[in-house]
């Protein structure tokens, strides 16, 4: 699926992991921006915290839930 195509998925909205993969699953980020990184693409986000990270763009209606800014960014 090419990100283009996803709405939820453009910069802005708020992005959480729920693969097991990563040491920040279950919390909340911001999407800043798509890129293309090792020619596959991934989320540019951005913690509560400001720590960033390059999430896989891969299958994102599976590993991902999209949504408007969460009350609390670290639950």
């Amino acid at each position: 699926m090419n990100m283009s195509t996803m709405n939820s998925a453009c910069p802005g909205p708020f992005v959480r992991r729920h693969n097991p993969c990563g040491h920040r699953t279950g919390q909340w980020a911001q999407i800043l921006a798509t890129t293309t990184a090792q020619d596959q693409e991934h989320f540019l986000v951005i913690y509560h915290d400001s720590d960033t990270e390059l999430l896989p763009a891969e299958a994102p209606e599976q590993h991902y839930e999209f949504g408007p800014a969460p009350a609390y960014w670290t639950e």
